[in-house]
């Protein structure tokens, strides 16, 4: 069994395991999964992400750039908003307003596209139009992502683009890679809204000056292929 989230102790996640852990002969794990699997749990440094955005499994296509209508120079940001309608968004949240947000990004010069898994009746004309395979592209050649989905913003994380992580669900690789890289920032609270736009701004006006590619780099050594850590566990003939 291998859980592919790092979740804090919640009463969902922890119902679920009780629910699950006794019928799994080994439970994989990244390194920062805060439950106890007990004698059978097995723990790695990485992250689910990086079973497929590990260099050794992806390099990102810059023809993706020309298929939304950017060039190599402009400036853009992925903006993510999330339907909550999946069983662990119920009681949680993200952004107060999404015009609001489009607005206050665009405002830096940045073109804002968004991924949306609901209509958009205020910013439907920045819907990303690309197809859904593509997105690991975009979000490598993207300046910054900001959303309310864990997922992506790991994803963004680990192939070095800044990324801002707007819920009220806390999340344990989520803190670990704000924490130990700072490439994450978490925005919970009533505030997460106001605060998560004040960081995107920052960040997109230069003025919180990182090396982004050198924390991806030290995040990169930390960890390993995740890839490689399932067909070991499973010994899988590779050649």
């Amino acid at each position: 069994m291998w859980r592919a989230d790092c979740g804090v102790h919640r009463h969902r996640t922890r119902t679920r395991n009780k629910i699950t852990f006794p019928f799994a002969d080994e439970i994989w794990t990244p390194a920062c999964f805060t439950d106890d699997g007990g004698t059978k749990h097995e723990q790695y440094p990485g992250y689910h992400e990086l079973a497929y955005l590990h260099p050794n499994r992806f390099e990102p296509d810059p023809s993706v750039l020309e298929d939304v209508g950017l060039d190599p120079d402009d400036r853009f940001v992925i903006l993510r908003v999330v339907s909550w309608s999946a069983s662990h968004d119920v009681g949680e949240g993200g952004f107060d307003d999404i015009r609001d947000v489009v607005d206050r990004l665009e405002e830096t010069g940045a073109r804002v596209l968004i991924t949306s898994e609901a209509p958009l009746p205020e910013a439907e004309a920045n819907r990303a139009t690309v197809a859904p395979h593509r997105m690991h592209d975009l979000l490598a050649y993207a300046d910054l992502f900001v959303g309310e989905g864990a997922t992506m913003a790991v994803e963004s994380a680990v192939l070095g683009t800044p990324a801002v992580y707007v819920n009220t669900l806390r999340m344990g690789y989520t803190d670990e890679i704000e924490a130990r890289y700072g490439l994450l920032y978490n925005c919970q609270g009533s505030y997460r809204h106001h605060n998560a736009l004040e960081i995107a701004v920052r960040i997109l006006d230069g003025e919180e000056d990182r090396d982004w590619d050198a924390r991806r780099e030290r995040l990169l050594n930390d960890t390993v292929d995740t890839t490689d850590v399932i067909l070991s566990t499973l010994d899988v003939d590779r050649n």
